[in-house]
Order: C-alpha cells, then sequence, then structure tokens
C-alpha cells in the first residue's frame, strides 16, 4: 500500500470471517459491535486503575463509568464501528488500551509475565494500525502524571513497548521494504494536489478546529472526509486565526501543567 502501510492482523479477521461464514457483512457488523464494547470495557478498566478515589462516589458520578459511558455514546465514534473497514481502528485502540493497562501491572509489580504482555498485545495492535504507535508515548506520560516516578525510571520502565515497536518496524521493512510506493498524481490519493502556498498548513490547521468541534458538538458528521469536504484554505480565514489560537492555549496549558505534574495546569498536584 501507499507509504508500506502494513496492518495484517484486521485484514487477517476478514479473512478468517470469509472463510468460515462466506460474504455474510452481518457477521463483520456484529464483530465490530462487540469489539468496541470490549473497547469501552478496557477503558472503564483502565480508568479505575488510573482513578482508584472515584470509585466512593455513587456510580452514576463514578469519574470512570461517565467517561466510558460518554466514549460508548459518542457519535463521532459511530462510523468506525458501522463500517466494517473501522475494524482497523477498533483493534488498534482496543489492543493499545489493553497493553496500556498491563503495562501498569507490570510497573507495579515487575512481574515479566505482564511486562511480555503488555508488549505482545502493543505489537498486535501496531499490527492492526501503525497509530498504535502513540501508546509508546502514552506510558510514560501516564506515569508522569500519576504516580512520582523518576523520568530515568520512566523510560526504563518503556522497554516492553520500545521492544515491541522495534519488531513490527523490522518486520514492516521485511515485508513492504522502504515504503517508497509511487502515487499517482490525483485527489483521492494526495487532497493538498491543488495546494498553493501557504494552504496545505492552514488547511491542515482548520481540521484541528473541526475535529474539535466534533468532540464538542458532533454535527454534521459523514462517512468520509473526502477532498475538498473541507475546503482549501489560506491563513487569511478567520477560523484558521482561531484554530491558531486555540493550539497555541493547548499547548500553553500542557507546558504549564507539566513541570508539577498537574492533571489540570489550574489544579494542585497529585497526591503522593
Amino acid at each position: 500500500m501507499a507509504g508500506g502501510r502494513y496492518r495484517p492482523l484486521s485484514l487477517t479477521t476478514y479473512a478468517i470471517e470469509r472463510g468460515l461464514f462466506a460474504a455474510r457483512p452481518g457477521i463483520s457488523h456484529f464483530i465490530n459491535v462487540v469489539c468496541y464494547s470490549a473497547t469501552v470495557l478496557v477503558l472503564f478498566l483502565l480508568l479505575q486503575r488510573l482513578f482508584p478515589g472515584s470509585a466512593d462516589a455513587v456510580w452514576y458520578r463514578n469519574l470512570p463509568f461517565l467517561a466510558a459511558a460518554f466514549f460508548a455514546v459518542h457519535p463521532v465514534h459511530s462510523e468506525v464501528v458501522a463500517t466494517i473497514k473501522g475494524r482497523d481502528d477498533i483493534l488498534s485502540l482496543l489492543l493499545g488500551l489493553s497493553a496500556l493497562l498491563v503495562w501498569l501491572r507490570y510497573v507495579e509489580t515487575k512481574a515479566l509475565a505482564a511486562a511480555s504482555l503488555s508488549g505482545v498485545l502493543l505489537f498486535l495492535g501496531l499490527m492492526s494500525k501503525e497509530s498504535t504507535v502513540n501508546f509508546l508515548a502514552a506510558g510514560p506520560i501516564v506515569l508522569w502524571y500519576f504516580t512520582r516516578r523518576a523520568p530515568r525510571e520512566i523510560l526504563v520502565a518503556t522497554w516492553p513497548f520500545v521492544v515491541a515497536a522495534l519488531g513490527y518496524v523490522a518486520l514492516r521493512f521485511i515485508v513492504s521494504g522502504t515504503g517508497t510506493v509511487t502515487i499517482a498524481p490525483e485527489l483521492m490519493n494526495e487532497p493538498f494536489l491543488h495546494a498553493q502556498g501557504g494552504q496545505r498548513m492552514a488547511t491542515i490547521l482548520l481540521t484541528w478546529l473541526v475535529y474539535l468541534k466534533l468532540l464538542v458538538f458532533p454535527h454534521p458528521l459523514t462517512h468520509d472526509y473526502y477532498p475538498y469536504h473541507i475546503p482549501l484554505v489560506d491563513f487569511s480565514n478567520p477560523l484558521v486565526i482561531a484554530s491558531l489560537v486555540v493550539t497555541a492555549l493547548l499547548v500553553y496549558l500542557m507546558v504549564r501543567g507539566v513541570a508539577r505534574r498537574s492533571r489540570c495546569s489550574a489544579g494542585s498536584s497529585p497526591r503522593r
């Protein structure tokens, strides 16, 4: 595939379904729903581990429950579940969250079995979709904000994820080579084909703002963002300027909270 993308796990699940049930898309839709439900459950378990104090609250005011329930019903997730092809995204998140949950168990217990399992889960997530690599950064970030561990200790603890990521990269290189595939010059392959000057970066900034808006107000939604669904714009567009301001504010809040390990920049440091 273009760019040397290598996602064999999701394709393997389709092949198994085809072999067992022939061309019955209802089965694939059902499996997507099951995998998404499992993702919500793993997210709930992970949040319970990160916010143990909230377990004392009434169930409908329990932070892990409310966050997982909000994630489950958010309309922006509907298309990835409704589209059979969305299996790669679902498996990527399911396996990535599972890897993070098991890895936190390893960090606490130093059990080699937990370390090995977390690495295997991350590797399988990468075999579903490359975006699972984000969990390589998510693990250290979670430890930084939710524990008092030293930076060196945090980095050393990530070795299962590093080994899994390197294993995936090596396998991908063996199968796909360098990934330098010639892409035909057409809009479906290159959405910025006709962009001029700063239009590419300006349109990317506009897209960030659109995505943030959909998290808060998920309307209108679409089954795919084909070229020009979000039009090409330049830096004179007011929405691009608004996106720059919002992005700068988010970066400021992030930097402000990093040194204090504060999960909320205006809040106090995490408890010892």
